[in-house]
């Protein structure tokens, strides 16, 4: 994962158990954090924008921009 994020430009960030940033656009960054779980909760991932996302675009083209950036983590993960 390490590996895919960094390959796509990602920075890393320090929230949950491994977070990047990627500039999507100029003036808009998209997270990914990632929690690994344990006994009680499973492993998650969640795609985070920053506040001044929805003052720049429209909620489903941020919709496409976190569909878009977790197929290119994937494709560079297979």
């Amino acid at each position: 994962m390490r590996r895919a994020c960094e390959g796509l430009g990602g920075k890393l960030e320090e929230l949950g158990d491994m977070a990047y940033s990627f500039r999507a656009l100029p003036l808009v960054r998209v997270g990914l954090v990632y929690w690994r779980g344990d006994e009680d909760f499973p492993p998650s991932a969640q795609v985070l924008f920053d506040a001044m996302a929805g003052h720049h675009l429209p909620t489903d083209v941020c919709a496409g921009l976190g569909g878009t950036l977790t197929r290119r983590l994937v494709r560079r993960l297979e």
